[in-house]
C-alpha cells in the first residue's frame, strides 16, 4: 500500500520537471529571428546620460532592461542620446561620453547598435535658428551641418551596424503635401532660383557624407506615417529611387510604424478596415523591396486606448502585432524589426497609461509579447517546409 501511495507523487514530480524542461527550452525572441535570419531589437527610449527618468547609471528600470534586451534581443538603439539635440552642443562641439558608454555596454552585451538620427537636425534648435539668407550664410550653415555628419559617423566608425541617416523630412501626414522646407538647414541647401524642393540636395550630401566616414554601416532613409500604400509613401519610394539613380548610398528604408489600436484610423490614412490597412501593409513592403531596398521597421509600438477596457485593448494590441510581424517577417529583404520600447513603466521618455510594449511595468511579457513569438514560431515553420 505504502509503495503504490508513492507512485503518483513520483510521477507527478517527473511531470512537472519534464514541464520545466520544456518552457526552459521556449527559444527566445533572439532565437527565432536568428533562425530566420533577420535582426530583432529595441530601442532605450528615455535613456539620456546623467538625466531622469531614465538615467544609465541610477534608473530604478534600467537593469531589468539590460536583462531583457541581453535575453531577447540582437540589436539597440540609444534614443535620444543619439539625437543629435543632445550630443551635439554647438558648432563643432559634441558630447559623445553618453553614446560611448552605451556602445561599450553594447560590446559587453554581444549586441549590434542601430545609429539612430545621424542627420535628425530638425531635432537640433540652435541649428534650425543660424540664418540662411545669403550665400555665405549658406556655406557656413553647411560647413557646420556636414561637420558633425562627418565627426559624428566618423567617431564611431565600425561600430554601427546601420545608422537611419536622414528621418522625418516628409511632413507627416499620409496625405503627402510636401517637404519640411521652412528650416534654415533645408534652405541651405536649395539651388539658387529654384524651388524649396530643390533642397533635397541635403539627402544627397548627408548620405555621401556617411558613407564616406564610415564605409562599413548600412545606410537607411527613415520615415513615419509611412508603412502603407499612399501618398506619402508614394514620394518616399520616388526619393529613394531618384537618389539611388544618381549614386547617393541608400541601403535601405525604414518605418517607424508607432501604431495604435485603431490602426492609425485618427490619422486619416483612409483605410477603414483591419483587412485594408494590412492589405496595404504588405503591397507597401513588397514594393520596396521589389525595388532592391533592404527594409527595417525601426521603432514599432501598439499603444492602447486608455479610455477603454484594458483587458480588451491589451488583447487588440496583441492581435495588431502579431500580424505586423506575421506581414513583415514574410517580406523578402527584411532586415530586422525593432520596438520602440521595452517595458510600459518608461516608454517616450516618461510615464504615460498608452501601455504600447511588449513587456508589463514589472519587465513580464504580456500578450502582445507571446504574439509576437507565435508570428515569428509560425514563420519559421513555413520556411521549414
Amino acid at each position: 500500500m505504502k509503495r503504490s501511495s508513492t507512485l503518483p507523487l513520483v510521477l507527478l514530480f517527473l511531470l512537472a520537471l519534464a514541464s520545466h524542461d520544456a518552457a526552459a527550452a521556449e527559444p527566445t525572441l533572439k532565437e527565432l529571428a536568428q533562425r530566420l535570419g533577420i535582426e530583432i531589437g529595441v530601442n532605450f527610449p528615455g535613456l539620456v546620460a546623467g538625466k531622469s527618468p531614465n538615467n544609465w547609471d541610477s534608473s530604478p528600470t534600467i537593469e531589468m532592461e539590460k536583462k531583457i534586451a541581453r535575453e531577447h534581443f540582437t540589436i539597440v538603439s540609444a534614443g535620444w542620446e543619439m539625437y543629435p539635440g543632445h550630443s551635439w552642443k554647438g558648432p563643432q562641439s559634441y558630447d559623445f561620453a553618453g553614446t560611448r558608454k552605451f556602445i561599450a555596454w553594447c560590446q559587453e552585451a554581444g549586441l549590434k547598435v542601430h545609429g539612430h538620427g545621424l542627420g535628425y537636425a530638425c531635432r537640433v534648435d540652435w541649428l534650425k535658428k543660424m540664418p540662411a539668407g545669403t550665400d555665405a550664410q549658406k556655406q557656413h550653415l553647411r560647413s557646420v551641418y556636414e561637420d558633425h555628419v562627418i565627426q559624428t559617423a566618423a567617431t564611431f566608425a565600425g561600430k554601427i551596424s546601420f545608422w537611419d541617416v536622414c528621418n522625418e523630412q516628409l511632413l507627416p501626414a499620409y496625405i503627402f503635401n510636401g517637404y519640411q522646407t521652412g528650416h534654415s538647414y533645408w534652405k541651405a541647401y536649395q539651388q539658387p532660383g529654384q524651388g524649396p524642393e530643390s533642397g533635397v540636395e541635403w539627402y544627397r550630401r548627408t548620405f555621401h557624407l556617411a558613407r564616406e566616414a564610415d564605409p562599413a554601416a548600412k545606410l537607411v532613409l527613415l520615415e513615419f506615417n509611412n508603412e502603407i500604400l499612399c501618398p506619402k509613401s508614394d514620394r518616399l519610394m520616388k526619393l529613394v529611387t531618384q537618389l539611388r539613380a544618381e549614386g547617393v548610398p541608400v541601403d535601405g528604408v525604414g518605418f517607424q510604424m508607432h501604431l495604435g489600436t485603431d490602426l492609425n484610423r485618427s490619422k486619416n490614412h483612409g483605410l477603414r478596415t483591419d483587412e485594408a490597412y494590412y492589405q496595404s501593409l504588405a503591397g507597401n513592403l513588397r514594393r520596396f523591396a521589389e525595388a532592391g531596398f533592404d527594409l527595417w521597421i525601426t521603432e514599432l509600438d501598439v499603444r492602447v486606448d486608455p479610455a477603454k477596457d484594458l483587458a480588451a485593448e491589451r488583447d487588440r494590441q496583441a492581435e495588431i502585432y502579431g500580424k505586423v510581424i506575421e506581414i513583415a517577417a514574410a517580406v523578402p529583404r527584411l532586415k530586422g524589426i525593432k520596438f520602440w520600447g521595452i517595458t510600459d513603466r518608461d516608454t517616450w521618455g516618461k510615464v504615460i497609461p498608452d501601455r504600447p510594449n511588449l513587456f508589463d511595468e514589472d519587465g513580464k511579457p504580456k500578450a502582445a509579447f507571446h504574439a509576437v513569438h507565435k508570428a515569428l514560431s509560425k514563420r519559421k515553420a513555413e520556411t521549414a517546409k
